[in-house]
Order: structure tokens, then sequence, then C-alpha cells
């Protein structure tokens, strides 16, 4: 049992009017994002993600992404193979390809999951809140929204004035535990969806996220899980 960080969650949502059908069709994919000649084959994979109560969205797994679109929000997702950078490529990419596209914002997810030193994660969200005489506890769930420091701040201004924020989601059933970070930046439009492409968002927040892990919770850098 080990502690890991889950790529088969997206690391980049970016919020907008995507065109769901185009970016969930695999051969529009391979011509126009990988550049590839028309009629080339290209190895697919479709990937049913869900929970407990069935399959919630389907991703289109490539060589060195993932894909998923629907009600507004483009997933990218990170593979074994995929280079520093290859995500924000593909995106910046797709907003070449799509210049009159609507987007209000986008976001660095890192999701870690653990299996080991879950007793002193416990002792950390927990509160003084006391609920015995109610019932027995089953779970934890606690959520918090950080402005972002200066010393840890992506060199990044939108026009929209909004600084970047994070957002950590915690929670444990007492066995294992979950921390999701959110770095959520506001946009005024695909402009800005493009610039930010370019000055590496994901390895920023992903440094930036485990480093939380490491001074917080005292998780060092382990496994990462793809599909």
């Amino acid at each position: 049992m080990t502690n890991f960080l889950d790529a088969r969650r997206p690391a980049i949502v970016a919020l907008g009017a995507w065109n769901a059908q185009i970016l969930t069709d695999g051969n529009w994919l391979a011509r126009y994002v990988l550049e590839l000649e028309e009629g080339a084959e290209v190895e697919a994979q479709l990937v049913g993600v869900g929970n407990d109560q069935g399959i919630q969205k389907q991703v289109l797994v490539l060589d060195d992404f993932g894909i998923a679109c629907d009600r507004g929000r483009l997933e990218i997702f990170e593979t074994e193979r995929s280079a520093d950078g290859r995500i924000e490529e593909v995106l910046e990419k797709i907003c070449d390809l799509l210049p009159h596209t609507p987007v209000s914002a986008v976001g660095v997810n890192r999701d870690f999951f653990m299996e080991e030193e879950v007793a002193g994660f416990l002792g950390l969200i927990e509160t003084e809140e006391l609920f015995d005489d109610f019932g027995e506890a089953k779970s934890y769930h606690r959520v918090d929204t950080l402005k972002v420091s200066e010393n840890h701040r992506l060199n990044f201004n939108s026009d929209t004035g909004a600084e970047c924020q994070i957002k950590i989601d915690r929670r444990t059933d007492f066995t294992s535990a979950n921390v999701n970070m959110n770095f959520h930046q506001d946009l005024s439009g695909l402009d800005e969806l493009s610039a930010w492409c370019k000055i590496s968002p994901v390895s920023h927040w992903s440094d930036v996220a485990w480093k939380i892990m490491e001074d917080v919770y005292d998780v060092e850098k382990s496994e990462v899980k793809y599909f």
C-alpha cells in the first residue's frame, strides 16, 4: 500500500464553450492536433471514468495525452509518455484550431491518495467540534481556498484582475486519505489561455503541490498512477 499522485484525474481543466463533438473525435485529433497524415492510424483507447454510481465520462487516451470534453469542461490528462510541457502544447494547439471559443477559466489539478501516514493526516485536519453525543464519525471532509503567496505565484497576470487561488480538498475514511488541489485562474478569453500554456503551468503548480504535501503532511514524492 503506497501514497501516489493519481494522473487518472485531469491535469488541466479549461472552462469554456468547447466543441465537444470534435474534441472527442479521435480522427480529428490525429489529423489536426497530432498533425498526422490523413488516414494514418493512431493508437487510441477509450477509458470509462466513474465511481460507485457508475461511469461518469469517457476519456480518449492517445499516445502522450488524454482528453475529455463535456458540459463546458475541456480536460487534458497526462499519460506515462507525456513529456514535460506536452499537455500544455496540446491545449495551446486546440486554442489555435478553435480561435473563437469563449473561455472563462483554467486550472491545474493534482490529486494525491495516501494509504500510509494516515494517522498523522487525521490529526492535522481534525477540528475541535464535538459530535460524540450525536453519532460516530465515519469520515472527515475539509475544504480551504488560499490566495497564492507571492513566493509561489506563477508569472501570469490576467486582465480579469483575478489572482490564482488554490482550493485544497481533503477527505478521509480513517484508513486512506485523498488530497485534491486545484490551482484556479480566471481568464478574460482564449488569448490568455494560450499565453498561460506557454509558461509551464503544470510543472510549476505540480512543484507547489508536492511541496505542500511534503511540508504540511510530511508525504514525500511518490509514484504516479496513469491510465
